[in-house]
């Protein structure tokens, strides 16, 4: 009973082992434990410090819609779709949410997405055959559940909605069909003996409906069947006996139905009806920004419609909010619809002439329909409005290419570096400009700052490549190509962009080389998670992580082993150090903080430090980042270091030569402590 430290065990598995199946494992139980609440502030927590993930965030959904959030737990649901657009579970979860809200077109379209993923999920059919339901399309939920009997033969609950579409339509002999198989199936179910009575006495079989509903109520004396048993003595016009039954039924409940019943006997009815209102959220002002946050989720997965529905939602209620014009515009445009979305901001700019951001989404309208002189005018009213932002320079600047004002689309381009340096993607994009225009030069120092920053820039890489070219510089080429080489994540489309560069240069032993290369095959996580246990387990006990015993008395054997040891052993590529960079920065800093945690006196001798003992000790979440810290210091220790003598202001509080000394004395990592070494005049 003690749910505070429920929750606190919990969370310290994660501070632990912050893996990913541990996050699911923990929310999971959290749900479980009724814990809804915590479980969903612990999700909001979690998508601060890890990547976004489909599963954190439909859990929290379901934390959510436990709670009564409904609105919340639909933006939740379709915040995971964006991540995950091709999973049915999140789309019905989201259709549960939107039906339990009272939006039921959103209900139909998530349910319809979710059988259209799963076509063998009988769930999936139920839930539509009930939106089907209430739209009033009977010959739609039969067909449903038709197909759900058919997935699920050994459920009666698709036969007993078929029988209860039926009774509602006064099929009565069919329905009686359905409810005699499931009486059959489950001859102990009182719900399907009480809806057998109830068929009867509709049907006109008043007194053997009767005779069953005072036999189901003298062997089980609930409020349902006192209730079914009651509508029977009205229905062959005994009002004395009906209030006698539910007069004795309520000296032991109090419930609201046997009240409503009493009250619907005494005040003269012929039939009790005891169906609740079905409960439809009241629609509150927050359920505006909810309701947009859906339709931009909507939007990146591609249900237009859905997303149209949801923004047209959050302007019914806040209305006509810029924000939620502006993002119907989007929608608009993207559903191929320019001349609506027109007509939209027209109306919109007429009663807000001097709002930027209207004029932005003009903009964008008449740059959609080719309209690059208007588009133009549109983006330098919304900057002369004061939204002066390195996204709207950028569209003017493809207005004015657009209008064959290429230098003057360059200048804009420059402008917004300018004002957002860290955009590599818009570096990247300027450098592309000044490359078209045979800027070479220029596009060179672009593609360096870019480089700098991140080494690993594939397009970047491609575009080095292709600049090194055309200024008849074939060492920067083979830059390029080796910077390619040690990338980690290119795609195939990449791949043989690079290789045309590479033909188009005369490295054509070089393309050949990339056409023989096979992307490898990324490790599953599950290798990963196993090897993150063994190196614990082998830093706790001093033991080798690569031995044949110590892995047997952790459970691991054949090919679980060979994984693991493989996995181990196996050294994560390091390409060139460029000081500097903030990859460079990074690692320093890492190598820094590592060493002198681990005492590590003796980098000469032993330059590649024990991956377990820098994994656990460095408390490293990812093993990989682990491995590649491993391989920086190796690489450090054997690159020839580049002399620099900015470094000659720490040499006053060197006191030792070696390297250990140097690194703690000055704060440095391995590459600068090896070029304070060189300052020193120490080879």
């Amino acid at each position: 009973g003690d749910m505070n430290g429920a929750m606190l065990n919990l969370r310290n598995v994660l501070r632990i082992q912050p893996s990913r199946e541990n996050v699911v494992a923990v929310v999971g139980s959290m749900i479980e434990s009724g814990m809804y609440k915590e479980a969903m502030y612990l999700c909001y927590d979690l998508e601060k410090d890890i990547p976004a993930d489909p599963v954190v965030r439909r859990l929290r959904g379901n934390a959510e819609y436990c709670l009564g959030d409904y609105t919340k737990s639909s933006v939740s649901y379709a915040a995971a779709a964006e991540l995950s657009p091709y999973d049915p579970v999140i789309w019905h979860s989201k259709g549960m949410a939107d039906e339990a809200r009272g939006d039921l077109e959103s209900a139909e379209e998530s349910y319809n997405r979710a059988v259209l993923l799963d076509l063998n999920e009988s769930e999936y059919w139920i839930s539509k055959a009930a939106i089907q339901e209430k739209f009033e399309d009977p010959y739609g939920a039969i067909e449903s559940l038709n197909r759900a009997i058919e997935l699920d033969p050994e459920s009666i609950y698709p036969m007993v909605r078929k029988a209860a579409i039926l009774e509602k339509a006064g099929r009565y002999e069919e329905a009686m069909y359905f409810l005699d198989l499931c009486s059959v199936t489950q001859p102990d179910n009182v719900d399907v003996a009480l809806m057998i009575c109830r068929v009867l006495r509709e049907s006109g079989q008043e007194e053997k409906a009767l005779e069953r509903a005072q036999e189901i109520h003298n062997k089980v004396k609930s409020d349902d069947s006192a209730i079914e048993l009651a509508s029977c003595y009205l229905a062959n016009g005994q009002r004395t006996g009906a209030v006698r039954i539910i007069e004795a039924a309520m000296e032991k409940s109090d419930s609201s139905s046997l009240r409503l019943a009493l009250d619907a006997i005494e005040g003269g009815s012929s039939a009790i009806e005891t169906e609740p209102e079905e409960f439809v959220e009241e629609v509150s002002m927050d359920d505006a920004p909810a309701a947009a946050a859906i339709a931009e989720s909507l939007l990146a997965v591609g249900d237009y419609k859905g997303a149209l529905r949801s923004i047209d939602r959050a302007i019914a209620i806040a209305g006509e909010e810029t924000g939620y014009i502006c993002i119907k515009c989007t929608i608009l445009l993207t559903m191929g619809e320019p001349r609506t979305a027109e007509d939209l901001m027209t109306d919109a700019i007429r009663k807000d002439e001097k709002n930027p951001l209207l004029h932005e989404a003009m903009g964008d309208v008449k740059y959609h329909k080719s309209e690059y002189r208007a588009a133009l005018q549109e983006y330098e009213k919304a900057i002369s409005l004061g939204l002066a932002l390195p996204e709207i320079l950028i569209k003017k600047g493809d207005a004015q290419q657009g209008l064959g004002y290429y230098d003057r689309a360059i200048d804009s381009y420059t402008m917004a570096v300018n004002r957002d340096t860290g955009n590599l993607e818009m570096r990247l994009a300027l450098a592309e400009k000044l490359f078209d225009r045979g800027y070479l030069s220029r596009a060179d120092k672009q593609v360096d700052i870019i480089l700098e920053r991140n080494p690993g820039y594939v397009y970047a890489i491609i575009l080095m490549a292709r600049i090194k070219s055309n200024l008849r510089k074939d060492a920067g080429v083979s830059e390029a190509y080796d910077r390619f080489r040690i990338c980690t994540e290119v795609t195939d489309d990449q791949n043989s962009e690079m290789i045309e560069v590479l033909e188009r240069a005369g490295h054509d032993a070089e393309a050949n080389r990339l056409r023989k290369v096979e992307p490898e095959k990324p490790e599953s996580t599950k290798v990963k998670r196993d090897a993150e246990k063994v190196l614990r387990r082998a830093y706790v006990s001093r033991s080798s992580p690569t031995d044949d015993d110590f892995l047997n008395s952790l459970g691991f054997e054949g090919q679980a082993m060979e994984d693991v040891k493989r996995y181990i052993l196996k050294d994560a590529p390091y390409g060139d150090i460029v000081p500097g960079s903030t990859e460079f920065q990074k690692q320093e800093r890492a190598s820094n903080e590592i060493i002198l945690k681990l005492n590590w006196r003796d980098l000469e001798t032993r330059p590649k430090l024990p991956l377990a003992a820098v994994f656990v000790s460095g408390s490293f979440r990812d093993v990989d980042e682990a491995k590649r810290l491993v391989s920086y210091i190796n690489k450090a220790m054997n690159a020839d270091v580049i002399r620099d003598d900015s470094l000659k202001m720490v040499l006053g509080r060197v006191q030792g030569t070696s390297l250990f000394e140097i690194i703690r004395a000055c704060k440095v990592g391995v590459y600068q402590a090896r070029q304070i070494q060189l300052l020193m005049g120490i080879q």
